[in-house]
């Protein structure tokens, strides 16, 4: 439900990963909870780190003012 009330104009993909751009400036929302293992640290998954370098491979690193 809040994905789809909340996310629904946002470029995502997966479980929940997604991204937006506000204002000049881009948003990136990640899950490293999806393959959690009791005493372990979260990841990101190879899904989503594909995801998120073709995602910002056009982006200028520029800060917009």
């Amino acid at each position: 439900m809040y994905r789809e009330r909340y996310l629904k104009n946002v470029q995502g993909k997966g479980s929940g990963w997604y991204s937006f751009n506000k204002n000049g400036v881009h948003f990136v929302g990640l899950v490293n909870v999806l393959d959690l293992q009791a005493g372990g640290l979260g990841q990101l998954g190879d899904d989503q780190l594909e995801w998120l370098e073709d995602d910002v491979k056009g982006l200028s690193a520029t800060l917009q003012l």
